[in-house]
């Protein structure tokens, strides 16, 4: 399958681009378990990076960062994954990798409220005061350990989520599992 994916790749690569005028064809070639075919990275990093002006999109399907860092460490995995338009996350159970996911979605500015009150004696007569400060901070839209689970239980019923990032913004949305 490596040698047939690879060819492939290959031949999409001689295709023509579409600044060339002609009408070209989309093909969505999706490639299910991909760290299972063993793709030189070289051919990889090429093909992400130009198949796309050829009306070609690859769809890597695999079920953990890590295993791409197993395979092709750690520089060649984070260039794997920034030349993907999409990225799609259903759950990591990896720490590195919910690190990974929530430093993607980033941070979003929070108005906090602090509330103080004071007091104090002097003799016979007690003052009180009180304050409140409000700032703005910073904090991550999403804990890492929300990445273990981003499904929602409601009542005995189980809500299946994804979260897609694209182009620096996100959005959950809900799954239907083919066996319901």
């Amino acid at each position: 399958m490596a040698i047939i994916t690879s060819n492939f790749l290959q031949a999409f690569q001689r295709r023509k681009d579409v600044a060339s005028g002609q009408q070209i064809r989309p093909i969505l070639m999706m490639l299910d378990e991909f760290i299972q075919l063993k793709i030189d990275f070289d051919l990889l990093s090429q093909a992400m990076s130009t198949l796309r002006s050829k009306k070609i999109s690859l769809f890597l399907l695999l079920q953990s960062v890590a295993s791409l860092e197993n395979r092709y460490g750690e520089d060649q995995t984070r260039e794997i994954i920034d030349l993907c338009s999409y990225i799609s996350v259903f759950n990591a159970q990896d720490p590195k990798s919910r690190e990974y996911f929530q430093k993607l979605v980033g941070k979003r500015k929070m108005l906090k409220k602090n509330t103080s009150l004071s007091s104090s004696s002097s003799g016979q007569s007690t003052n009180q005061s009180s304050g409140t400060n409000v700032n703005e901070e910073e904090e991550f839209i999403f804990h890492e350990a929300d990445f273990g689970d981003l499904n929602l239980k409601k009542g005995k019923k189980i809500i299946h989520r994804v979260l897609v990032y694209a182009e620096g913004k996100y959005i959950l949305g809900e799954t239907t599992p083919y066996y319901e």
